[in-house]
């Protein structure tokens, strides 16, 4: 009688041990778009971000804006460096491998980076990216339109 329920015991441990792990490790997967990061001086952080959870579409500057349309997306960190400096780290950020719709950017989409460039264990730096899309011609749009806009971020302290 003990050895039976000492194998259903040792399974269903088993059992909890593999749904714990996966949904721990699933839970590495979400792309948050405000996000608090800390990084160390002398190091890069490098963080993915799509648009694909934005229920808004991204039209140019220009264009009149219809029920669930939108002229820019904004992706916001809060960066923290990991200790306190005799003095202020100098912030660097920068944004690369932009992508609509899985195609290298043709050009029409901006990220543009805002940020205080001195950083410190004390005083926390908010970053906040604007994605835009350039005035461009409706027979162009359909090349971006709906489209999922994935980038990298890298932030750097030194």
């Amino acid at each position: 009688m003990f050895k039976k329920f000492a194998i259903v015991l040792v399974a269903l441990f088993a059992f909890g041990g593999t749904v714990s792990a996966y949904a721990w490790w699933d839970q590495l997967q979400v792309q948050e778009t405000n996000q608090t990061l800390t990084i160390g001086v002398g190091t890069e952080l490098t963080v993915s971000a799509t648009t694909s959870d934005l229920a808004q579409t991204l039209v140019p500057a220009e264009a009149l804006l219809g029920t669930n349309d939108t002229k820019s997306y904004e992706f916001t960190y809060t960066l923290e460096l990991d200790k306190q400096l005799a003095s202020d780290a100098t912030l660097s950020v920068l944004v690369d491998n932009i992508s609509v719709g899985g195609v290298a950017n043709p050009g029409a989409i901006t990220i543009t980076p805002t940020y205080a460039t001195s950083i410190n264990g004390d005083s926390p730096v908010t970053v906040t990216l604007t994605v835009t899309m350039a005035n461009i011609l409706q027979a162009d749009y359909a090349t971006y339109a709906n489209k999922i806009i994935a980038f990298d971020v890298t932030f750097s302290a030194n």
